[in-house]
């Protein structure tokens, strides 16, 4: 009897600690998003534009595109290849067309990119860019590629 008290405890323990493991992965993609999404809307509030609503399907998207981005130039001198990811590409923008798309490669941090964004005046007005309801932000690091960080951010327009 003892012995299967004790299978119990160490049953309940493991699965308790799992759980504990899943909860930390969830709550720190969680502040991921929270930490996009304040950068992002704390911008926007300063320039007197509505605050976005950061949608997973957009991420998922910016994803992609930065994705290609990277393989993009890391394939650089494969001109069939390179072909290929420019088709991919255009395939994603044209199925979106509501979208306002930024990119930026070379920096790591989010709060990097944001101050060349704002500094740049073309993408500054894309940032600004009215009526829009949600965004979607993705970070690709590729370390065989020259820019290493890739940063895609999409913006949808509401219709």
């Amino acid at each position: 009897m003892k012995l299967l008290l004790l299978l119990f405890l160490t049953l309940v323990t493991s699965c308790s600690l799992s759980q504990d493991y899943l909860s930390q992965d969830i709550n720190l993609l969680k502040k991921t998003m929270n930490s996009n999404s304040i950068a992002l809307n704390s911008y926007r509030s300063l320039n007197n534009v509505t605050v976005l609503l950061e949608d997973p399907d957009l991420s998922y998207l910016a994803e992609i595109h930065a994705i290609y981005s990277s393989q993009a130039l890391l394939f650089d001198g494969l001109t069939k290849d390179r072909v290929n990811l420019k088709k991919k590409l255009d395939y994603i923008d044209k199925k979106y067309l509501n979208i306002v798309k930024i990119s930026h490669q070379g920096k790591a941090s989010l709060f990097e990119v944001m101050e060349l964004w704002q500094e740049n005046e073309f993408e500054n007005k894309r940032l600004l860019t009215e009526p829009a309801k949600y965004f979607g932000i993705a970070h690709i690091f590729s370390e065989d590629s020259q820019a290493k960080h890739y940063w895609v951010l999409i913006i949808a327009r509401s219709n």
